[in-house]
C-alpha cells in the first residue's frame, strides 16, 4: 500500500524533472549534423593523450576543432580541448550557446592503447544539446 502511495506522489514530480533534459548527439570525424538550424562539423581531431599501453611522461590532451555554420553561412570554428585528466570546465566546452540552446563538447573517443594506432575516421565526439526555458 505505501508503494503505491510513493509512486502515486512520486509520478508529478518527472514532469518536472524533463524541461532541462538534454540528449547526447554522436558525431564521426568528417561528419555533420544539424541542431535548431546550426549545422557543427568535425574538421579536425590532434591526439597527444598517453596511449593506455605506455608510461608517459605527460598525461596529453586531444584537441577537436568544429566548424559551425547557421542557414548555410559559417559562423566560425571552435576549438575544444579534452585534458586526459578529465572535463576541467563545463564551460570550455560550450560550443554554441544562444537563445533557449546550449550546446556542449562531453567526450572524445577512442582513447589510445597504443602509439598511432587511430586513423582520424575512428574518432568520435559526444556532444550534449540542452533546451534551456
Amino acid at each position: 500500500m505505501y508503494k503505491i502511495i510513493f509512486l502515486l506522489l512520486l509520478f508529478p514530480l518527472t514532469d518536472a524533472i524533463q524541461p532541462n533534459d538534454r540528449t547526447i548527439i554522436n558525431i564521426r570525424y568528417g561528419e555533420s549534423i544539424e541542431v535548431e538550424g546550426i549545422s557543427l562539423k568535425l574538421i579536425k581531431v590532434v591526439d597527444s593523450r598517453c596511449p593506455k599501453a605506455v608510461m608517459c611522461v605527460r598525461a596529453g590532451e586531444a584537441k577537436v576543432v568544429l566548424e559551425i555554420s547557421k542557414n548555410g553561412k559559417l559562423i566560425g570554428n571552435k576549438e575544444i580541448v579534452f585534458q586526459a585528466a578529465g572535463v576541467i570546465s563545463e564551460e570550455l566546452m560550450q560550443i554554441y550557446n544562444i537563445n533557449d540552446v546550449l550546446i556542449s563538447a562531453l567526450h572524445i573517443g577512442p582513447y589510445p592503447n597504443v602509439p598511432g594506432a587511430l586513423k582520424l575516421s575512428d574518432y568520435t565526439l559526444d556532444l550534449s544539446v540542452k533546451y534551456i526555458e
